[in-house]
């Protein structure tokens, strides 16, 4: 995942911020991150510890992958203890993923959470008699989502780079 292509902040001009997975197939930590390094090595080349530098390393095994569910699978964000609710990557909405699917679930609960503290008129109100006549929009923490059609768009003609590079 390449998400500099969308935030270009993420990265100095003339760079990108790149987010590998790999799998880990034993048990020893150290020879995993070898082993992901020597992928690493074989993608990039001699750019490799020159242009291309590791700036973190994460382990996920068993139980904790990377994404918590398969896309599309992902829980709701309600549960049966009152005023506690699921937020993150198993909750992400339809279309998100990773880091920006966490902080969309978190927007999405922010939106539940106001509604329930929304005012409401009272009980028998009719509109326009002790009630506001038309309904107002609420505002919501969550940005409209992008056209489905950017993702291809992507693909075909991704967006330039930085200035200068």
């Amino acid at each position: 995942m390449q998400p500099s292509n969308s935030d270009r902040r993420l990265a100095p001009p003339g760079k990108h911020l790149l987010i590998t997975h790999q799998l880990m197939r034993g048990e020893d930590v150290n020879v995993e991150r070898e082993a992901a390094r020597a992928d690493l090595r074989r993608l990039f080349g001699d750019d490799f510890g020159t242009r291309v530098r590791i700036l973190t390393m994460s382990q996920y095994r068993g139980e904790w992958p990377v994404n918590r569910v398969v896309q599309g699978e992902d829980l709701s964000p309600e549960t049966d203890v009152p005023g506690l609710y699921h937020v993150g990557d198993a909750v992400k909405p339809s279309g998100y993923l990773m880091v920006e699917g966490v902080a969309q679930s978190v927007n999405a609960l922010l939106d539940a959470l106001d509604a329930l503290d929304a005012p409401r008129p009272p009980r028998g109100a009719v509109a326009g008699v002790g009630a506001p006549a038309a309904p107002v929009a609420p505002l919501t923490h969550t940005p409209p989502k992008p056209a489905r059609r950017r993702a291809l768009h992507w693909l075909v003609a991704p967006p330039p780079p930085h200035p200068g590079s």
